[in-house]
């Protein structure tokens, strides 16, 4: 007997859709109308904004929106109704529960851009007008909607994508690593190569997959060896979590082309982005709410 059931007003495809293409200003005055595009109820609102909201046919299943001072600060959205208990049986339920609604989530948010593992797995995407986590906890599957993300708003918005082809990238990043004093995220996906530079010191990682991410966003063994190959280390939990390779201290100009090189061949033949377009540039100083000057994202 299956005890995981899911929630279908409205499925959660339609849900996920309105999550990724609803425009609006995460104000408590708009949940009404944020609620009507769901087919919710509203059935409970409260002093700054929370409010609760079900779906008609489903009056026992509770949706928070979450608001302070009139500004909504998150949605939480049961995918799944609670399971009555927890047991070894309904823990499996929910693990296959979550597995298809992570599909179904990439089918319409495109791919997974971060996750987490252990006793609560989750799955984050980062979308132009708000950031998705779905997560799996002991009793149901949710999916939780907060503002943008405002690093990754600003990059965009400062066009921080990388232009032209390979060798243009690799002249850009060149110039960018050498004074370099802040954070730096390549995302493609949820591939990320971090960089991170202060006082000179100058660190690159390659983010490793997660023991609890789908297996089809692994690194295979070919691309593990193709990592070695280009020097880098393996994980080394729990002190390297990722894939790193030896700081740079005071790089010298031959230590900045090795490592412009080193990078480029990572996110061009081992990551296989196929053009440096297709990459989202973060990054970040002292401020972190501003992206750099990168000479990669001009």
């Amino acid at each position: 007997m299956n005890h995981v059931r899911r929630v279908v007003d409205p499925p959660p495809a339609t849900v996920f859709t309105v999550l990724r293409d609803r425009r609006w200003g995460w104000s408590a005055a708009e949940v009404p109308a944020l609620a009507e595009r769901l087919g919710w109820r509203i059935v409970g609102r409260y002093d700054g904004g929370t409010a609760f909201a079900s779906p008609p046919a489903e009056p026992t299943v509770k949706h928070r929106v979450a608001a302070a001072r009139d500004q909504v600060h998150y949605v939480d959205i049961m995918l799944t109704v609670r399971v009555p208990e927890r047991t070894e049986r309904t823990e499996a339920q929910l693990d296959a529960a979550f597995a298809d609604l992570v599909a179904e989530a990439v089918g319409v948010l495109g791919p997974v851009g971060g996750s987490t593992g252990g006793p609560v797995p989750s799955r984050r995407w980062r979308l132009p007008y708000g950031t998705v986590v779905v997560t799996r906890t002991s009793w149901t599957v949710s999916a939780t909607w907060s503002p943008p993300d405002r690093r990754w708003a600003a990059a965009a918005e400062a066009g921080g994508y990388p232009p032209g082809g390979w060798a243009d990238f690799a002249a850009r990043l060149r110039d960018d690593l050498r004074g370099l004093d802040g954070v730096v995220l390549l995302r493609h996906g949820s591939r990320i190569v971090q960089l991170a530079s202060s006082y000179g010191v100058l660190h690159a990682e390659v983010v490793a997959d997660h023991a609890a991410g789908p297996e089809a966003e692994r690194l295979s063994t070919a691309q593990q060896d193709a990592l070695l190959g280009l020097g880098w280390r393996a994980p080394q939990p729990p002190t390297d979590p990722n894939w790193t390779c030896p700081p740079l201290r005071h790089p010298t100009p031959a230590d900045v082309d090795a490592m412009t090189a080193r990078l480029t061949a990572t996110l061009r033949d081992v990551l296989a982005v196929e053009r440096p377009g297709h990459l989202l540039v973060e990054s970040w100083g002292e401020e972190p709410d501003e992206p750099l000057d990168l000479a990669v994202c001009r």
